[in-house]
């Protein structure tokens, strides 16, 4: 069994939970970014509009593709997970009434025909797989011409040490946009998370009731008014920004 199969039987829709719990104590701004982030991407590429097919790889318990679907957007979601598919499509048919389009696949080979998608996210994979290249030449191939592509990782440390031990391999800026543009004409990178964000969110002065406070007024802002984690975004990102986010045209 996965690493991802253990959690999802144990944490179940883990993910879901941080961005869409009820409970404003379990409620995750920083979580919700990762989503956030690349659905407005794919809002301003226009990638989301009526006729247009998306494609979510790697796409767990299914929150991008429910962040998708409320856009307005239809996506295909493929993981090779099953307790995760199984998840996103119990999940998804309770909070928006409609079942989800499903493939069990791997990264490196989509069940698609070439240019058979306008866009397409992948979302905390690509530092998950050996063949980076193998995942980034399949999405290539098929998204239509014109189509965009979001990848999100991990940033990698400057000492190299690997922050998951599930993770084959962490990317800088550069090393990103080294991957990505082996495959795609146009390739932007830039960072998430920045490390002074993160700082304020997690401990704002070191004196923990008072920072349970400020992480209290930062979820019900993030919630009910504006997210700064989606908002923070910086281009060419040095180490103090802790992910990275890649927009790409085909």
């Amino acid at each position: 069994m996965s690493s991802s199969e253990f959690k999802y039987a144990a944490e179940g829709a883990y993910h879901f939970s941080a961005t869409y719990n009820p409970r404003l104590r379990r409620f995750d701004p920083r979580a919700d970014a990762r989503y956030e982030v690349p659905l407005a991407l794919l809002r301003k590429q226009g990638a989301l509009a009526s006729g247009k097919r998306g494609l979510d790889v790697g796409c767990g318990d299914g929150v991008m593709l429910f962040k998708i679907l409320r856009a307005g957007g239809v996506a295909l979601g493929i993981d090779l997970s099953l307790a995760g598919l199984h998840l996103a499509r119990a999940e998804i048919q309770r909070r928006a009434g409609a079942a989800p389009v499903l493939a069990r696949a791997s990264a490196c080979a989509l069940p698609l025909a070439d240019g058979s998608v306008d866009f397409a996210t992948s979302i905390e994979v690509i530092e998950h797989l050996a063949d980076a290249d193998g995942h980034v030449a399949e999405l290539r191939r098929v998204l239509a011409p014109r189509g965009v592509l979001v990848v999100t990782t991990p940033h990698r440390l400057p000492s190299g040490a690997l922050q998951d031990p599930y993770h084959v391999i962490e990317y800088d800026a550069a090393g990103l946009a080294a991957v990505l543009g082996r495959h795609f004409a146009s390739v932007e990178v830039r960072g998430m998370y920045p490390e002074l964000l993160d700082r304020l969110y997690y401990r704002a002065s070191g004196f923990i009731p008072l920072d349970k406070v400020v992480r209290g007024g930062f979820k019900v802002v993030s919630r009910c008014l504006l997210n700064p984690y989606v908002h923070m975004l910086k281009s060419q990102p040095r180490s103090g920004w802790r992910n990275l986010v890649a927009l790409c045209r085909a």
